[in-house]
């Protein structure tokens, strides 16, 4: 028993003299990794010495796990002395408080005959362990996620490497409900938690995920967390949206109880519906002084998809009949004619135009076949249809526009001789409006 402790005795203060034993011999190692090491007196393998960089100000913490309760270990963390910075052992481990950037070395050592197996961790413990983060580790610049179902929240948080934290947002516009899910096990040592507009934060369950049936419009913050030294983790959390109120933001508009008006003779419009912004709908009403025919002409703008325009019988209606680009619809007794431009499932929206054209019943419309520009017109009417010599009639464009005025000269069976008045020289004219007595 002498003759090894003597040998353990000569090899500590060969160690203690860094030249040859510690610093020559030490091993390179990462930080936060659990190591493997072995103490075998009978193979005169009495210490294991690696060398750790730290990155900069903080605490490194030591723990050791020995298979051999027997045996004797000590620990010991060295700067760049020759005396140690702290000693320690598997029952209380090591810790040095005030570490800076450069090389530390770990020895453990054995101090018996015993041979044991033993497991090793190392752990920078930064003292700001946000500094190595980017703009996302504070909530101010969270990075901001779509409002679209099936978004995933994707990054790396690591509280050795500073860069604890990592925070998102997720804008709920139109409301409704809200889940959140780790699509693996969360990460051991990583937690997520949900912050929410005007109530007190909650944990994203491991495994149960979050959700919450009724979120309220608002501004939503995901803030993912490495809890302690040493924790890190690759994490994906997932989003699943269901649409709240369709129409938190449309107004009246948007719920029919105070339909856009539409004028006659002719109008147009463009705006906007969509789902996840609380707009899903656009009511519009169309009151003619009289019964008559309206077209109604519809198209979607830029990259829109998923719009759907229909004449509606009220705004208590569910469906109507669809507008496929244009629809000529007879308006009723009521003279009062309803629109519903509509976004209802998600990942529906974006921009459309509507315009209409009335059509009095008093008007006979006659498609101009000649026009020999100096302002005689020839129209697909005569007297078969009631048009006779001395009628007024109203030249418009395809779209409806009113181009000028004219009077019927002749009348033949099917065609008429149109005369306009004033200017002459419009150009686009499509068809005579002529008004019967």
């Amino acid at each position: 028993m002498k003759r090894i402790l003597l040998i353990v005795g000569v090899w500590m203060s060969a160690c203690a003299s860094q030249s040859i034993n510690l610093r020559a011999s030490a091993v390179p190692t990462a930080l936060g990794r659990f190591l493997s090491g072995e103490i075998d007196p009978d193979h005169d393998r009495w210490t294991e010495c690696r060398r750790v960089e730290v990155p900069d100000e903080g605490a490194l913490i030591v723990n050791l796990r020995q298979s051999n309760p027997q045996a004797q270990l000590e620990l010991r963390v060295y700067g760049d002395g020759t005396v140690p910075l702290t000693t320690g052992d598997s029952a209380k481990g090591a810790r040095v408080d005030d570490v800076h950037h450069g090389s530390y070395w770990v020895a453990v050592i054995g101090k018996n005959s015993e041979a044991t197996r033993f497991e090793e961790s190392i752990v920078y413990k930064p003292a700001d362990p946000e500094k190595g983060g980017g703009p996302e580790r504070t909530q101010a610049g969270a990075r901001e996620v779509a409002e679209l179902d099936g978004a995933r929240l994707a990054g790396t948080v690591d509280y050795s490497a500073m860069k604890r934290t990592q925070w998102w947002k997720l804008r709920r516009v139109a409301g409704g409900a809200l889940s959140l899910r780790f699509a693996k096990d969360a990460p051991a040592g990583v937690t997520a938690e949900v912050f929410m507009p005007g109530v007190a934060s909650e944990k994203v369950d491991p495994l149960a995920g979050w959700k919450r049936d009724v979120s309220p419009p608002g501004d939503y913050y995901v803030r993912v967390t490495a809890n302690e030294a040493g924790d890190r983790g690759d994490y994906t959390l997932s989003v699943t949206y269901s649409l709240g109120d369709l129409c938190a933001n449309g107004g009246e508009a948007c719920r029919g109880e105070a339909p856009e008006e539409l004028k006659v003779p002719s109008d147009n419009r463009t705006s906007e519906v969509d789902a996840s912004k609380g707009n899903a709908f656009h009511w519009y009403k169309l009151q003619a002084p009289q019964k008559g025919k309206v077209l109604i002409a519809f198209r979607v703008l830029g990259k829109a998809g998923k719009l759907r325009a229909e004449v509606m019988s009220g705004p208590d209606a569910e469906e109507g009949e669809r507008i496929a680009g244009t629809l000529t619809r007879d308006i009723g007794a009521s003279g009062v004619l309803f629109v519903r431009i509509s976004a209802p499932l998600k990942g529906a929206g974006g921009k459309y135009a509507i315009a209409e054209t009335f059509q009095p019943a008093t008007v006979i419309a006659a498609k101009i076949v000649e026009d020999d520009r100096r302002c005689q017109l020839s129209v697909g009417a005569g007297s078969v249809q009631g048009v006779h010599a001395g009628m007024a009639a109203t030249i418009v464009s395809i779209s409806g526009t009113i181009l000028g005025q004219a009077v019927v000269d002749e009348s033949f069976s099917q065609l008429s001789k149109v005369r306009m008045l004033g200017n002459c020289t419009a150009v686009g004219k499509d068809a005579a409006q002529i008004e019967t007595p």
